[in-house]
């Protein structure tokens, strides 16, 4: 939820509002299976409806993986809108779970902690993430410039084209340190994309391994009527 937005506007260049919009679609999953969930998870063993939600959310991060730098806004919008959906399968057998032992003088003061918790491990979620979008970004920028050496092929034809050309439109004195600077940009890029994948795919495994993780839950018994 916090990573995709800053895909959109740190690596594709979209401003605040536009990611906004892009990851919008998200709201409407969850509108959409709040009611279901609602439905049934007093009707079968919410387990399994959280195991369903992290699974699903699960191949949503892997399909967010397969970003690039040429996907387009609607692009990721059907796995944008199915996340909204399985979160719904998770958020509220969760907190119906959590204090479904309790008696009923305790609900309230459990459902505060519950909250609580759940707000201090969403910081500690977003620190890690951010943490490793910058570690990985460094890795890859390191392990892409070993691949492009300054005296490689590649980088000396490319490197001509681009200085042949910004030297046209700036000048012959400031064309090579623009060509510089433009593929440095790119390398950035390449760097960031690759950074945001690795994320993408961890919180897949995370998402799979809490699927399995919830059945040391105990089952909630709900009463008839």
């Amino acid at each position: 939820m916090a990573i995709l937005p800053l895909f959109y506007q740190e690596v594709l260049g979209y401003t605040a509002l536009t990611a906004g919009i892009v990851v919008a679609p998200r709201g409407l999953g969850s509108m959409l299976g709040l009611p279901v969930v609602g439905y049934i998870s007093h009707r079968m063993d919410n387990r399994w409806l959280l195991s369903a939600g992290f699974a699903v959310f699960g191949i949503c991060s892997i399909l967010f993986s397969w970003v690039n730098l040429g996907i387009s806004p609607t692009t990721l919008l059907i796995p944008i809108v199915v996340t909204g959906f399985a979160l719904s399968f998770v958020f509220v057998p969760v907190a119906s779970m959590a204090v479904s032992t309790m008696a009923d003088e305790q609900i309230g003061n459990a459902t505060g902690i519950f909250n609580l918790l759940r707000n201090i491990g969403g910081a500690i979620g977003i620190s890690m993430a951010q943490t490793e979008l910058v570690r990985r970004q460094s890795f890859h920028q390191a392990r892409i410039a070993a691949a492009v050496p300054p005296t490689g092929i590649w980088f000396q034809g490319h490197m001509a084209e681009m200085n042949a050309y910004l030297g046209r439109v700036l000048g012959r004195a400031q064309g090579e340190p623009a060509a510089l600077a433009a593929m440095y940009m790119q390398l950035q890029r390449q760097a960031a994309l690759w950074a945001f994948v690795d994320v993408f795919r961890w919180t897949a495994l995370i998402a799979f391994g809490a699927g399995g993780l919830v059945w040391l839950f105990e089952r909630v018994k709900h009463e008839d009527g």
